[in-house]
């Protein structure tokens, strides 16, 4: 999906900066901290998002803590609309 959005650069302390619409960043799903590479050719700048690295299944599994999270994913007790025979 291809979106434009005009920035202005705002100087804060020696540095140069652009603030991004928080609007455009959730559209982009940009977050704080991502990296992004700005591209200025020919005097128009272009800015590509350097995308996070997806985890496997294993990854997330290794990264799981049964006693933080009760020991399963979503423990729950019957809510009331259950039928149960």
């Amino acid at each position: 999906m291809d979106t434009q959005v005009t920035l202005v650069l705002q100087k804060i302390g020696e540095h140069l900066a652009l603030c991004i619409p928080s609007e455009f960043a959730q559209l982009h799903r940009l977050t704080q901290g991502q990296s992004l590479t700005v591209t200025v050719p020919e005097r128009q700048a272009k800015t590509a998002a350097q995308l996070a690295r997806i985890a496997t299944l294993e990854q997330m599994l290794a990264l799981f803590d049964p006693d933080q999270y009760g020991g399963e994913y979503l423990p729950s007790t019957n809510v009331g609309c259950e039928i149960i025979k």
